[in-house]
């Protein structure tokens, strides 16, 4: 008897551990399908507000664990569709409107006509790009649209000084400017950045950060204080210094027969043409690396219309950044003139 009494002593203690357990569980992810609730309403609110010109395609509930963000819209490279994602669904928005489509595909043709341009053509094209821009906040005002703008490079102008979409007549009601301290402050590693947007998109946002990040590192912050307080005696230096280093790097890849780039105006980043090459932008990055042991990403990473392209970046001294294009410019790849 003594030794049934502890067995069932032992299952019910077992039992009570389980329901605790259960309990404390559920309570946990009480957040998480929080998150869930505010990821759904808010895009079948996009939606909703949006149907005058756009028709959902397909939408499927999908349950992944642990989200992270509520949700990404991405305008594709090519095609005529948003792709709206998150933890509780995946959707896909056709542009009924065929005015947008234009306009976006004017934007990226003029980007890569930029890129693809000699630097005695390049300056129309930027000017051109800049229209582009004001007839593209006028759509988004017209429709009712919300720009999340990603400016992480606007100490980083070399020729005209950096102009905000927000700064546009009525656009700042409508934007969302993320920024990073990671680039502008080369603070790369701090994981630190700052949102400007309208009160109603900052209170949805931190709703959501408080059940997926609640606050960046105490260190971070304090960096990041005394970074945009001393930004006048940081900034002039770090352009100068990047100036110099995109100018020489953007020098040195015009004079390899088969690599051209236009006048750099702005970020730490390059993306020379490769296509006279005839090669592809994978081929190319392998063998720069095999050959200079050099490192550069193709272009394709960051799209299709990227193919024919390297990403460079331009993060060292140019004494060492001459050694690499000394070994580049020694390679022996056929080109076309």
């Amino acid at each position: 008897m003594g030794l049934g009494r502890k067995n069932l002593l032992y299952s019910m203690a077992l039992a009570v551990g389980l329901l605790v357990f259960l309990v404390g569980y559920f309570i946990c992810m009480l957040p998480s399908l929080y998150v869930d609730y505010v990821c759904e309403q808010n895009l079948r609110s996009v939606l909703a507000q949006h149907r005058a010109y756009m028709e959902c395609g397909t939408y499927e509930a999908v349950r992944v664990r642990n989200p992270t963000a509520c949700f990404s819209v991405e305008i594709p490279v090519s095609g005529d569709y948003v792709l709206l994602t998150g933890k509780a669904f995946s959707a896909e928005v056709r542009l009924r409107d065929q005015r947008l489509r234009e306009v976006l595909d004017r934007c990226r043709e003029g980007l890569f006509k930029a890129w693809d341009a000699g630097a005695e053509d390049s300056e129309e094209l930027w000017e051109e790009l800049g229209k582009n821009l004001e007839e593209l906040a006028a759509f988004c005002q017209r429709h009712g649209l919300l720009v999340v703008a990603d400016d992480i490079y606007t100490n980083f102008c070399y020729g005209e000084p950096f102009f905000p979409i927000r700064a546009l007549p009525g656009m700042a009601e409508r934007t969302v400017t993320v920024n990073s301290f990671s680039k502008n402050y080369i603070m790369t590693g701090f994981r630190i950045g700052n949102i400007v947007a309208p009160a109603a998109v900052i209170r949805a946002i931190q709703q959501l950060n408080e059940y997926v990040v609640f606050t960046a590192p105490s260190v971070s912050q304090r960096g990041a204080m005394w970074a945009l307080r001393s930004r006048k005696e940081l900034e002039p230096p770090l352009w100068e210094l990047f100036r110099g280093r995109m100018q020489y790097a953007a020098e040195r890849m015009n004079q390899i027969p088969w690599m051209s780039v236009p006048a750099p105006q702005g970020s730490m980043y390059l993306f020379p043409s490769i296509k006279r090459t005839g090669l592809t932008s994978a081929e190319v990055t392998r063998r720069i690396l095999e050959e200079a042991h050099v490192l550069v990403l193709p272009g394709n990473t960051f799209g299709a219309c990227g193919e024919g392209h390297l990403r460079v970046a331009c993060t060292v001294e140019n004494e060492v950044m001459g050694r690499a294009f000394d070994r580049i410019s020694k390679m022996e790849i056929s080109f076309q003139k």
